[in-house]
């Protein structure tokens, strides 16, 4: 269990408000929230899907790369936990899931832009 100093300063970690970029590479955006002991984390990106080729199929590419910025972000986050507390943060995998929601779609165009989110859950100690 966190203790309320130790809640605060990993507020402070995944805070990205006031300054704090969520999107450093301005393409893609990390995010988090903690509701309990659970840490939320959002990937958000903006892929294009072609017509000529089946739309998993290309959705299926962009799930690694997700997963490795989540992995990064929760690196970097476990890692500033530990300098700021002076003890290790205790994370266990609860979930991973995707979606895609295209964001423009004409009959007259054989590329759509859509949106590919990855959420994971965390739980911390």
């Amino acid at each position: 269990m966190l203790s309320l100093d130790e809640i605060n300063k990993l507020g402070n970690i995944i805070d990205t408000t006031f300054g704090r970029y969520s999107s450093p590479t301005g393409h893609t955006s990390v995010t988090a929230h903690l509701t309990g002991d659970v840490l939320a984390v959002k990937f958000v990106t903006v892929i294009v899907i072609a017509s000529e080729m089946p739309a998993h199929l290309q959705v299926d590419g962009h799930r690694q790369p997700a997963q490795k910025a989540i992995d990064g972000f929760m690196k970097r986050v476990r890692d500033e936990f530990k300098e700021e507390t002076g003890r290790a943060l205790k994370v266990k995998n609860l979930k991973y899931d995707d979606s895609v929601e295209v964001i423009s779609a004409s009959p007259y165009v054989l590329k759509r832009n859509a949106f590919f989110r990855m959420n994971a859950s965390f739980q911390v100690s």
